[in-house]
């Protein structure tokens, strides 16, 4: 203010709006002696809007509301409300005040797969987008988010070998060996059988329906071979007995997964993770001579043609011809 002398001749003014014949709405936020400290109060200045920002916490619970209006699996939903409980000390920190540096940290000190890290930084990249819709930040700090090129890399995957499925099958009177041959001839995921209403389960047309994690995997017609189907009805009657809603009795996947390592353990086998069951469905369908179209019906993949992806109906009874065609040698010492 150069009009006369005066011992703080500088003004700080913020605009707070504008009204409708287009003047400024402005605010005085004090004189000050000096240029750098009217420039100070500006940078300290918060408008009453901004103390009410969102906090890191209320933007993941928005982001979790939003998975779960998109359909994403509950799989992915936990992995998500995981994540938050790894990130509680910040979800009471302003969205505003959070940057890449806080959350690197969860990468830097992890053994998680390259995968695993690249899904997690997914999931911050869509917090991050989500706040600045909602002007909580001016840009998306978490891509700034570094995953190391010397990350774990993907877990290989083992298929079942012939002799070790033939030995599963000689000990097809264990329970275990029953649930393990169901997921070898299904394709199906972990959770996919472990959490299967048995009132999806269609014993006399040899079909379950179910599935989880995609929108091609979910509610698909999954075919029981005709080799594995007492073992399904096995299954079935027992859940029954114990008055079970599911189709393994309520045996979780993590149970499951646990007394895997056990059985295959005292059969003298290596130890598989229950995904190369899929791993392992998949191979011998594409050894059968299979249609890839209907592998990827059976397993849930999304397809990558409009063809394939909207006109090729099949009919249950395609389904279960198909699995039927995979091997049963083991059940021979041929």
């Amino acid at each position: 203010m150069k009009h006369k002398a005066l011992r703080k001749p500088y003004r700080a003014v913020v605009t707070l709006g504008y009204g409708p014949d287009g003047r400024a709405h402005r605010k005085a936020l004090g004189s000050f002696a000096t240029q750098k400290e009217a420039y100070q109060a500006l940078a300290r200045y918060e408008p009453a809007e901004a103390k009410k920002a969102l906090t890191f916490g209320e933007c993941i619970e928005l982001r979790i509301k939003n998975a779960e209006r998109e359909g994403l699996s509950p799989t992915r939903i936990r992995q998500y409300k995981r994540i938050k409980k790894l990130c509680a000390k910040l979800v009471n920190h302003p969205m505003r005040d959070i940057r890449a540096s806080h959350v690197q940290p969860l990468f830097d000190d992890s053994n998680m797969a390259q995968t695993t890290m690249l899904n997690i930084k997914g999931f911050f990249t869509s917090i991050g987008s989500l706040a600045v819709k909602l002007d909580a930040i001016p840009r998306n700090y978490f891509s700034d988010i570094v995953i190391s090129k010397h990350a774990k890399p993907v877990r290989t995957m083992h298929v079942y070998t012939p002799e070790e499925i033939r030995t599963i099958w000689n000990h097809r009177d264990n329970d275990m060996a029953k649930m393990t041959l169901l997921y070898i001839y299904t394709g199906a995921r972990l959770r996919e059988l472990t959490n299967m209403p048995i009132s999806d389960v269609h014993i006399a047309d040899r079909y379950m329906v179910g599935g989880e994690k995609t929108k091609a995997g979910k509610n698909r017609v999954i075919p029981i071979a005709d080799c594995v189907l007492p073992f399904a009805d096995y299954l079935y009657k027992q859940a029954a007995e114990k008055g079970s809603q599911y189709f393994f009795g309520g045996i979780t996947g993590g149970t499951y997964y646990r007394r895997l390592k056990f059985f295959l353990a005292d059969l003298g086998l290596p130890t598989h993770h229950p995904h190369e069951s899929r791993h392992t469905f998949i191979s011998m369908c594409g050894n059968a001579g299979i249609d890839p179209v209907l592998i990827k019906r059976i397993v849930g993949h999304a397809g990558s043609d409009i063809t394939e992806s909207v006109y090729m109906h099949k009919s249950i009874e395609q389904y279960t011809e198909a699995v039927d065609r995979l091997p049963v040698v083991w059940l021979s010492n041929g």
